[in-house]
């Protein structure tokens, strides 16, 4: 029994001999929760509501459990029912809009979170709420590829005074992908200001650390968000390229397997395990995973480029021929093709491939294109907010 199962157990214990306890329900629903009994939590919520002390807290909670449940027709209902007997109208309106990004429905959610995102709110919300709703707000503009609107908004919030540090972080990662790199540091070092555990920011700034060539706090960056965040892949992706920026090749191979194992559509990760596979002297692997980023995405120019430089190098010259006519036609810029056709012409030796690798690793945009598509790809979790009247 873990420790968590064991403190349900008690709980409930005590609670079978002081069944009116609502403040031993409510520990008793979050202790269910926290180990992951959602059967038991939602039988907590709903004597909760039977009581019909503070329904709309305990509906709201109940609704939480169905979205964790993948329930989402009943987790709606339940909000309806929370928002009519009383539960904040920026709680209920939060968990609807994010029921709206998980459908890919952008301007409802927008519509959902907007009016409570000027302030306007009376009484005013509690910091953990407006931060989950900011966070929302830009992860939903994110996704939709708004980087500018969401920025423009950005900038707004943080000289009214309203942006909160989660925010903030996740607003780092939009600074960076824009290339607005001195936005993205002072946004990411406020957000860690006050939350020094906030895993965007920091991977922004082991991003940073990277393009900087800073190996130590780039790597330092790194082990502060696996332990904030052990199984997310994203930090694993980026350990592989700071283990593949510095040439422990065996390493990177390693992190970017873990990556994949979370993200299998992630393309940065790909790639970057088909130069990590390459530099080591494995082409059959390198191609296998460049011909995966391809499959994800047929109309990125670096993956054919990468595809037929896998396949020169194997001397298959007519099959790299044709990807690496594909992949100039998509980028007439594409460095990796046109280092291919170098190879193929006896114009430059294999042993490049190192530097060939090192350019693209100072190339920020290379890299970093597919990382963020990573949020697109990420299921979140269900949410988790604040309840009550």
């Amino acid at each position: 029994m873990t420790p968590a199962t064991a403190r349900l157990a008690l709980l409930e214990g005590w609670l079978r001999q002081d069944a009116g306890n609502a403040a031993l329900r409510l520990s008793a629903f979050e202790a269910a929760r926290g180990a992951g009994r959602l059967d038991a939590a939602a039988l907590h919520a709903e004597a909760g509501v039977a009581d019909g002390a503070e329904a709309g807290a305990w509906l709201h909670r109940l609704a939480q459990v169905r979205l964790a449940q993948r329930d989402v027709p009943s987790a709606r209902a339940l909000l309806a029912r929370a928002r009519a007997a009383g539960a904040p109208a920026a709680v209920v309106n939060h968990d609807l809009a994010w029921i709206a990004h998980q459908a890919g429905q952008t301007d409802h959610c927008l519509d959902l979170l907007r009016p409570h995102l000027a302030g306007a709110d009376d009484p005013p919300l509690e910091p953990t709420v407006l931060a989950s709703l900011q966070v929302l707000w830009l992860r939903t503009l994110q996704q939709a590829g708004r980087h500018q609107a969401a920025l423009e908004w950005t900038v707004g919030e943080e000289a009214a005074g309203r942006l909160q540090p989660a925010g903030q972080g996740v607003a780092s990662v939009l600074a960076w992908d824009a290339g607005e790199l001195d936005l993205a540091e002072r946004l990411a070092q406020a957000a860690l200001a006050t939350d020094a555990a906030h895993a965007d920011a920091l991977l922004t700034l082991a991003s940073l650390a990277l393009l900087r060539r800073q190996d130590a706090p780039a790597e330092a960056f790194i082990d502060r968000a696996l332990a904030a965040r052990p199984a997310e892949g994203r930090t694993w992706s980026l350990a592989g390229m700071a283990s593949l920026q510095r040439g422990d090749t065996g390493q990177a191979r390693l992190r970017f397997q873990r990556a994949i194992g979370g993200m299998p559509g992630h393309i940065g990760t790909w790639h970057g395990l088909g130069w990590a596979c390459l530099l080591a002297g494995d082409r059959e692997a390198a191609l296998r995973a460049f011909e995966r980023a391809l499959f994800l995405d047929p109309a990125f120019g670096e993956s054919h480029g990468a595809v037929g430089l896998a396949q020169a190098l194997g001397g298959d010259a007519e099959a790299a021929e044709a990807s690496l006519r594909t992949a100039l036609k998509l980028d007439p810029a594409c460095v990796t093709a046109r280092y291919a056709r170098a190879v193929m012409a006896g114009e430059a030796s294999a042993d490049g491939v190192p530097a060939l690798a090192g350019r693209l690793l100072d190339r920020p945009g290379f890299f970093r294109r597919s990382l963020a598509a990573e949020v697109q790809d990420r299921v979140a979790a269900p949410p988790v907010r604040p309840s009550g009247p």
